[in-house]
This record gives structure tokens, C-alpha cells and sequence, in this order.
């Protein structure tokens, strides 16, 4: 088995939740639907779930046994307001707003513990996705300056 192998073998055992805030991103939903179906984690896609099951369904991608959460009308989204609100220490109206955008709600997902990680970028900018993740994630301890790889 070569690398990649172990680190597929590995993710399996390990079984995690993996959040994909561009859930409308056909690439995005087709590497949801291998995860899922080669039981190599739990993928979380963002969005509207009536917009997300009828674009998979014309890409022709099953989407079955997927979680899909819509930030507009998820029961975690008051808690995630609260958590951002405290957090950051601002006023809860002003991260209500903040939380309508997919990456700040998948990073809030992470934050607080309702997902292991989070997959983004494909349609979203590298300088976008690092705000957010700073914003809500944060940096490990004694890293100050953010970066990305491909």
C-alpha cells in the first residue's frame, strides 16, 4: 500500500465529520459523494438543501446518507450566533450577519466542536477561507501569521 493508501485507511478507522461550506460546488459534491460512499469520512455540506439535492440531482451525484445543513434554518445556528457573539465579543446582531456566509458557518461548525474539520476553497479565496478560519477557528498557539498550501 503506498502513501496515499495509508492515509485513506487511516481517515476510514478514524471516521470523522468533515464540513464543505461550497456544498453548490459540483466538485465539492462529487468528493462528498466518494467520501461517503468509499466510507472514508463523514461529509457535512452547506447550503440550502432543497438548491444542493436538486443540483446533485441533475449532475446525477446521490447525495444519500450526506448531512446537509442549511445555515438560514439550522437548530445549531442560535448556538453558533452565541458562541461567535462571545467569542469575538461583539454584539449578536453583528454575528448574525456574519454567520450568513457558508465559510463563517462551517468555521463556527468546527469551532464548536460539531465537526472535525473543514474542506474549503474551491470556489471561495484562499484570502477568504483564512479570514474566516481565523475568525472563528482561530491560530494554534505561538502562530501568528497565516498561510496555504495546494
Amino acid at each position: 500500500m503506498g502513501l496515499k493508501g495509508h492515509f485513506i485507511e487511516q481517515a476510514k478507522r478514524a471516521n470523522k465529520r468533515v464540513v464543505f461550506p461550497e456544498g453548490a460546488d459540483e466538485r465539492i459534491q462529487k468528493a462528498a459523494e466518494v467520501l461517503k460512499k468509499e466510507g472514508i469520512a463523514s461529509p457535512v455540506l452547506i447550503g440550502n438543501t432543497g438548491e444542493l439535492t436538486s443540483l446533485a440531482s441533475q449532475r446525477g451525484i446521490d447525495l444519500t446518507g450526506i448531512d446537509i445543513i442549511d445555515p438560514v434554518s439550522s437548530p445549531l445556528r442560535s448556538d453558533l450566533v452565541l458562541l461567535y457573539s462571545e467569542s469575538r465579543k461583539v454584539k449578536q446582531g453583528v454575528a448574525e450577519r456574519i454567520l450568513r456566509k457558508d465559510i463563517v458557518f462551517g468555521g463556527m461548525l468546527l469551532a464548536s466542536g460539531n465537526v472535525d474539520a473543514m474542506v474549503a476553497g474551491a470556489a471561495t479565496t484562499t484570502a477568504s477561507v483564512i479570514q474566516a478560519a481565523a475568525l472563528t477557528v482561530g491560530y494554534a498557539t505561538g502562530i501568528s501569521t497565516p498561510s496555504s498550501f495546494l
